[in-house]
C-alpha cells in the first residue's frame, strides 16, 4: 500500500467515526465517501483534513464552531496588573525599599534618610560635677525629644538616628549642651554628663516614720526644683544660697503629703531628715471633750478630727466601736438622742453615719464577717415568755441590707414557760456559730421540770453570714444536758464542752471545717488546763494572724500564718494588748488600756498614735474586726 492509500484509509476511519458507516437514505451506499477526480489532489486534501483534525480536536463535534481562543497575557503583565491593583500598600513598601537601598548605596546620606523613619533608645546619666552623685529630675532632650532623669540620674530618650543636639537643664544648674550621634546599633553604654550647680547643695534623708526604713522615689520639692530619693532614702537638692531656710513638700506613693522646712546647709543635718507617714486613718473613742466622741487621726496621731460628737447620753457600759478588717466600715453602738440605744453604721469613705438598727431593744454584738455585721436583738416590747423576743440579724454594709436570720421560740408548759435563747457567738470562715438553749421560766403551780423539757433539744447552730441558711450541727437533750465552757482556741476553730446531768459526765467537742467532732484526749487535757486562750486577730488579707500571750508578766506579741502557725515574736510590751491590723503592713497595739500604738508587721519600736477611751465591754475571742479589746 502506498502513502496515498494509507492516507485514504486513515481519512476513511476518521469519517466513519464521525458520521458512521451507513450511507444516507438518498445516497447509494458506495457513495459514503466522495470520490476525487484527481488522485494527487485527493491525497493532498486528505492530508490537510487529518492535520486540521489534529490541530483542533475540540471542534470535531461542532463543525460550525470557528472562534479562536483568546490570547492570555504574559507573566510580567499579570504581575504589574496585580501590583497596581494593590497600590495602596505596594507603593509605600516600594518607596521604603528604595530608601533603604539608597541609604546602603550612598553612606553619607544614610542617617539623613533613616532618621525620618527610625528611632533608637539613647540613654543619658546625669551627675553633679562637684559631688559626682546622680542628679534627678533633670530635663534631658536629644533632637528635641525630652525625658526626665530618675533617682539614679538616668534618662532614656527614643531619639531619631543620626546627628543631634543633646541638652540637659535643671533649675539652679548650668544648662549643658553638646552634639551627639544616635546610631542604628544598640548603645554600648549610657552617655554620662556633668551638671554644674549654681546654688547650694543640700543633702536630705527621707524615711518611713513607722518602720524607720529609708524611702526610695520620694519627691522633695522646693522653690521650683525637686529631687527624688535613691534606695537609701538620700538625695541632694540644689537651692539658692541666699536663704537660711526654705519651705518644701514631700510626696510619695501611698504616703501623706508632708510640708517641711529645709535648712540650706551643705553638710548632713538632722534638721534635713524627714519622716513620711503612710496613708490612712484610725478611728477610736475619746472622752477628751468630756463626752464619748468618735475620733480619727493619721497613723501617727496627727490631724486629729472628731467624726461623731458625743451628746452626753452615751453610757460607759453601752458604747462600742468595732471596725471591719479593712477599716472601711464601723459599727457604733450608743445611746445618743434618747434613752434607747441604737446601732449605727459609719462609712469611713465619707464619715457619714446612718442608723443600722433601732427599737425598744437591747443589742448584743457578734462582729464583722468581711463587710457584713452580725448581732442579736433582745426586744423589750415582747415578753420573754413570747416567741420572737430575741432575734439574730446581719447587716450588709455594702448593700445597706438588714436581714433577720433567726428568731427564738417559746411555749407555755405546766407551771411556766419554756423559751429558746441564743448565745456564745463565734464568726468562723464566713459562718456564724451560736448555741440555742431551752430555758424554763417557773411561774407558779406544779413544778414540772422534766415534763417541761420533754422532747426539746439544745443545739450548736450554724448560719452562712448574709443568708438565712441555718444548720444544726449537733443536738443535745435539753432535759439532761447543758453547755459548759466554750472558747475560740485557734483561728477558725472552737471548743465546746457539755455536761450530762444524768450520767454526771463531761463531753468535749470541736468545730473544725464546718463540722462538730469529738475532741481527742490530748485536746481535752489542753482545754482543761488552759484558763484562757489568746484572741487571734486576722489580717485584712486573711493570710496572717496576730495575738499576744502573757509570758513572765509581760505581753509578748506574735504574728503567724492564717492558722497561727510559724509564729514570730514581734514585740514585748508591759501591760499590752492586741488592738488590730492596719493593712497587712502594720500592727496596732494598746498599752494600759488607753494608749494606742502602731508598729511594723515585722516588729520594731512601736510608735504612739494617741490616747483613747476604752469602754468596759471587751470581745475576747473575736478576731474578725478591730477595737474590741
Amino acid at each position: 500500500m502506498n502513502n496515498q492509500d494509507e492516507l485514504s484509509e486513515s481519512k476513511k476511519r476518521q469519517l466513519e467515526a464521525k458520521y458512521g458507516t451507513e450511507p444516507a437514505e438518498d445516497e447509494p451506499k458506495d457513495a459514503a465517501v466522495p470520490e476525487r477526480s484527481d488522485p494527487a489532489a485527493a491525497a493532498e486534501a486528505e492530508v490537510e483534513d487529518v492535520e486540521a483534525l489534529d490541530r483542533e480536536p475540540e471542534h470535531v463535534d461542532n463543525p460550525d464552531h470557528d472562534e479562536k481562543p483568546e490570547k492570555q497575557p504574559g507573566k510580567f503583565k499579570r504581575f504589574f496588573a496585580a501590583y497596581w491593583h494593590k497600590k495602596a500598600w505596594t507603593l509605600p513598601v516600594t518607596l521604603l525599599f528604595a530608601v533603604l537601598i539608597a541609604a546602603a548605596v550612598v553612606p553619607w546620606s544614610r542617617y539623613l534618610i533613616l532618621g525620618q523613619y527610625i528611632s533608637r533608645p539613647y540613654q543619658v546619666t546625669v551627675v553633679d560635677a562637684k559631688t559626682s552623685k546622680p542628679v534627678s529630675s533633670v530635663t534631658v532632650s536629644v533632637g528635641g525629644i525630652q525625658a526626665e532623669t530618675d533617682a539614679k540620674g538616668m534618662a532614656t530618650i527614643k531619639a531619631k538616628v543620626g546627628s543631634a543636639k543633646l541638652e540637659a537643664g535643671k533649675r539652679y544648674y548650668k544648662t549643658f549642651t553638646k552634639d551627639v550621634f544616635v546610631g542604628i546599633d544598640k548603645q554600648k553604654g549610657a552617655d554620662q554628663i556633668q551638671l554644674t550647680a549654681t546654688g547650694r547643695q543640700v543633702p536630705v534623708v527621707i524615711t518611713d516614720k513607722i518602720t524607720g526604713k529609708p524611702m526610695a522615689d520620694a519627691v522633695l520639692e522646693a522653690v521650683g526644683t525637686e529631687v527624688k530619693t535613691a534606695k537609701d532614702g538620700k538625695a541632694s537638692i540644689v537651692l539658692p544660697a541666699d536663704k537660711a531656710t526654705l519651705n518644701g513638700s514631700i510626696t510619695a506613693k501611698g504616703y501623706n503629703t508632708q510640708k517641711v522646712v529645709i535648712h540650706v546647709v551643705e553638710s548632713e543635718s538632722k534638721d534635713n531628715s524627714f519622716a513620711m507617714v503612710p496613708n490612712g486613718k484610725v478611728y477610736f473613742l475619746s472622752r477628751l471633750s468630756g463626752k464619748i466622741d468618735v475620733v480619727k487621726t493619721d497613723l501617727d496621731g496627727a490631724n486629729r478630727e472628731t467624726v461623731v460628737a458625743g451628746t452626753g447620753r452615751e453610757e460607759e457600759g453601752g458604747t462600742v466601736l468595732l471596725a471591719s478588717r479593712d477599716w472601711k466600715y464601723l459599727a457604733f453602738l450608743s445611746k445618743r438622742d434618747s434613752d434607747l440605744p441604737k446601732l449605727y453604721l459609719i462609712d469611713t469613705a465619707t464619715d457619714k453615719m446612718t442608723v443600722l438598727d433601732e427599737g425598744d431593744a437591747e443589742f448584743q454584738l457578734a462582729g464583722w464577717s468581711e463587710h457584713t455585721f452580725a448581732f442579736t436583738v433582745q426586744r423589750k416590747n415582747v415578753n420573754v415568755t413570747q416567741p420572737n423576743s430575741q432575734a439574730v440579724k446581719t447587716f450588709d454594709a455594702e448593700k445597706k441590707q438588714l436581714l433577720t436570720i433567726d428568731q427564738n421560740e417559746a411555749e407555755a408548759v405546766a407551771g411556766g414557760v419554756i423559751r429558746q435563747t441564743f448565745g456564745n457567738f463565734a464568726l468562723v470562715q464566713g459562718k456564724l456559730l451560736y448555741t440555742v438553749v431551752w430555758n424554763y421560766n417557773y411561774t407558779g403551780g406544779y413544778y414540772a421540770y422534766a415534763t417541761a423539757y420533754a422532747g426539746k433539744t439544745s443545739t450548736i447552730r450554724q448560719v452562712t453570714v448574709g443568708t438565712t441558711n441555718k444548720k444544726d450541727l449537733k443536738s443535745f437533750d435539753s432535759t439532761t444536758t447543758y453547755f459548759g465552757r466554750i472558747a475560740v482556741y485557734a483561728p477558725q476553730e472552737v471548743y465546746y464542752s457539755t455536761y450530762d446531768n444524768t450520767a454526771q459526765k463531761d463531753a468535749f467537742y470541736e468545730y473544725e471545717d464546718g463540722e462538730i467532732k469529738d475532741m481527742s484526749q490530748a485536746e481535752i487535757d489542753t482545754f482543761k488546763s488552759n484558763a484562757a486562750y489568746p484572741t487571734y486577730l486576722t489580717s485584712p488579707s486573711a493570710d496572717k494572724t496576730f495575738w499576744a500571750d502573757q509570758r513572765d508578766g509581760k505581753a509578748t506579741f506574735f504574728t503567724g500564718d492564717a492558722s497561727a502557725h510559724n509564729a514570730k515574736q514581734v514585740a514585748v510590751i508591759d501591760d499590752g494588748q492586741v488592738y488590730g491590723w492596719y493593712s497587712d503592713n502594720y500592727l496596732l497595739v494598746s498599752k494600759k488600756g488607753s494608749e494606742l500604738y502602731i508598729m511594723p508587721v515585722d516588729g520594731g519600736t512601736p510608735l504612739k498614735v494617741t490616747d483613747y477611751h476604752k469602754p468596759t465591754i471587751s470581745y475576747y475571742g473575736y478576731g474578725g474586726g478591730y477595737g474590741g479589746l
